[in-house]
């Protein structure tokens, strides 16, 4: 399938209610969040796996931080990952595809626990994938391996904020993939 239609079965699939239950079965914090997911298909970012950033109150020992992966056009992704560099404080990032992957170099965390005065990361992504990555990410969406598109992963560097805030992190890439949907 072409990247467009991937983004037009992504939108039909918002439709349903089965899109915002599976997304609170994950994080319930993500409530806020939807509309935005929601909007990005139509301004060419797909996502795929995302965080809110949002701890419970009664979970001190953890952090979050808010994060989300997807693919966009190579063209696309430059002007974003331009554009979320100079014009924000958050974090885009290209995974580049290597031969292999080592334990956990190249990681980022995205969730941490505190446990007796020690860190453990609980959650984190690589920032590198392989051509067999590369491709399971394309199979899972059905898009055609001869499209031009590249996986991204963007992050606020502040632990425990909220994405949908004014200046979370989904809310600064809608700025932006609004920004370059008119230029």
């Amino acid at each position: 399938m072409k990247f467009k239609d991937v983004l037009k079965k992504y939108m039909e699939q918002t439709k349903t209610s089965d899109y915002t239950k599976d997304i609170l079965k994950k994080d319930i914090f993500m409530e806020p969040c939807i509309p935005l997911l929601k909007l990005m298909p139509l301004l060419g970012f797909l996502p795929m796996e995302f965080q809110s950033g949002i701890t419970r109150k009664e979970d001190t020992m953890i952090r979050n931080r808010a994060f989300i992966t997807g693919l966009m056009e190579e063209g696309h992704a430059q002007s974003f990952l331009l554009h979320m560099s100079v014009y924000t404080d958050k974090t885009a990032v290209y995974v580049p595809i290597v031969d292999e992957i080592h334990n956990e170099d190249y990681t980022v965390p995205v969730s941490l626990e505190t446990t007796s005065k020690k860190i453990n990361i609980k959650q984190y992504y690589y920032m590198r994938a392989t051509d067999d990555d590369y491709e399971a990410i394309f199979k899972s969406v059905d898009l055609a391996k001869k499209e031009k598109v590249v996986y991204l992963v963007c992050w606020d560097p502040v632990w425990n904020k909220d994405a949908s805030a004014p200046e979370g992190l989904f809310s600064y890439m809608i700025s932006v993939l609004k920004y370059i949907a008119k230029n």
